[in-house]
């Protein structure tokens, strides 16, 4: 039986564990033993916490057994993207800048995920410094795509989505400063949120850019995701960007409004016939599920993508100045490269992009007035090679809108290309509605249908190869 468990989604095993039906430490212990069997296949792992994870479900299921479940989060095993502190272990940013810093304190984050009940299983490879894409020099090996190991998972949260996708956790918590929760998820065929700007505390995890940073979940299913947000979600003192504000119950599907921006599928994109035909695809089954659906227009993706990337390059050099100067050869090539470029960024060019932000932000909130959800394509095309960099200003996705405004969006599986790898599409929602975002985006999941579908990396030659 344990050999399947991997394939409960959260909401599965939590109904199960509440009734008593499921151990957490079977569970817990399912995915160790998966992570021990697998991960040298994915490294989707840089540390796995197996003592202390199996004492956090001893615990649970203690607590469980005498009448006291917490939540839905109660004896569920979950992983952190390498850039969240937690007392167990080091927190390196998959660099070799910070190999062996433990900072010895859990994120807010993390605190709060505990006080749910979750397991933590150990953390998650990444993007170096969240910016630096993958190398085959990392320190630590770089994330593969479990659908195709030949393929990218993409980042920065690469590991976060490996892990889920190849079922070596129940969910993942990752940053998003760009797109970086939502571009490995789509393209390793797993939900992922970036919740609203300050409902999540980013206090323990370490910064990219201090006012486009976002923590947020992956899990296999938007329903998952929402479960993990309500544990996430809430103001933290030792986070100043915090919010008092909660999240809100979503409203009826069949009140909610859909804005669609497909303009962005023939606006020179560079967006393949198969992202195209999924979106549409898509569309079309929401057609009889919500009140209306019509079209709509977003500044220039290229307008965004200026904006996000000047504020967080001056940001993100901002962090990184000393050490730059004082150990430049401690980051690896595309790390050092990409934080370098905030060097060059003037005084006036960030302002100025701080003050268009605000108007593309006031823009965003005028929309909205009429609509309480906006579907956009998640990806111009499937997983890129293994390797390859497609960051660049143009890049492979779409997320960027919603880092630059803060609003919340989700990805959703949507489809495969013409080589089986996923696609998805992203739905945008309203500060706060965090919730109504997941139950689109699990409305879209059900009527699609992929879900039941896993990656079949286990028979891959790479794993017989490590497995001899």
């Amino acid at each position: 039986m344990n050999e399947e468990l991997h394939l409960l989604t959260i909401a599965q095993a939590s109904a199960k564990i509440r009734q008593g039906l499921l151990s957490p430490v079977d569970l817990t212990q399912a995915y160790l033993d998966r992570i021990a069997r697998y991960n040298s296949v994915v490294n989707a792992y840089i540390e796995v916490f197996a003592e202390p994870a199996l004492e956090a479900a001893y615990k649970a299921e203690e607590q469980i057994r005498a009448g006291h479940w917490i939540g839905p989060m109660h004896g569920i095993p979950i992983a952190l993207k390498d850039n969240i502190y937690s007392v167990e272990g080091p927190t390196t940013c998959h660099s070799r800048l910070l190999k062996g810093n433990n900072p010895g304190v859990d994120a807010g984050v993390v605190s709060r995920l505990r006080a749910a009940g979750a397991v933590l299983l150990g953390k998650l490879s990444m993007w170096e410094f969240a910016t630096g894409g993958n190398t085959l020099l990392d320190e630590w090996p770089a994330a593969r795509n479990p659908w195709n190991l030949a393929r990218s998972a993409n980042g920065s949260s690469s590991g976060s989505a490996v892990a889920v996708a190849a079922g070596l956790c129940a969910g993942a918590i990752g940053t998003d400063t760009g797109g970086s929760i939502r571009n490995p998820a789509a393209w390793c065929g797993v939900a992922g949120l970036k919740p609203t700007y300050g409902l999540v505390s980013r206090a323990g995890a370490v910064p990219v850019s201090f006012s486009l940073d976002h923590v947020g979940p992956l899990a296999w299913t938007s329903e998952d995701c929402a479960l993990m947000l309500d544990a996430m979600a809430g103001a933290d003192v030792d986070d100043p960007s915090s919010s008092q504000e909660s999240l809100l119950v979503p409203m009826s599907l069949a009140d909610v409004r859909v804005g669609v921006v497909s303009h962005y599928l023939t606006d020179g994109e560079g967006v393949t016939a198969p992202v195209a035909r999924s979106f549409h695809a898509v569309v079309s089954l929401l057609a009889d599920k919500v009140a209306s659906i019509e079209n709509v227009t977003l500044p220039s993706m290229r307008l965004y993508q200026d904006v996000g990337l000047q504020i967080a390059r001056a940001e993100a050099f901002a962090i990184h100045e000393p050490t730059l100067v004082s150990s430049p050869e401690l980051y690896g090539p595309a790390a050092r490269r990409r934080l370098m470029m905030g060097a060059v960024v003037r005084g006036s060019d960030y302002v100025n992009a701080q003050r268009e932000r605000l108007r593309l932000t006031q823009e965003m909130g005028s929309l909205m007035k009429d609509f309480d959800i906006l579907l956009l394509p998640a990806v111009r095309f499937g997983a890129c090679g293994f390797g390859e960099d497609v960051l660049g200003a143009k890049g492979a996705f779409f997320g960027r809108p919603f880092n630059v405004t803060g609003y919340p969006a989700a990805v959703a599986p949507a489809g495969e290309d013409d080589d089986g790898m996923p696609l998805a599409v992203q739905i945008a929602g309203r500060p706060f509605e965090d919730r109504l975002v997941a139950s689109v985006g699990s409305v879209i999941e059900a009527a699609v249908g992929l879900r039941d579908l896993r990656p079949a990396f286990e028979t891959s030659a790479r794993a017989a190869a490590l497995a001899s």
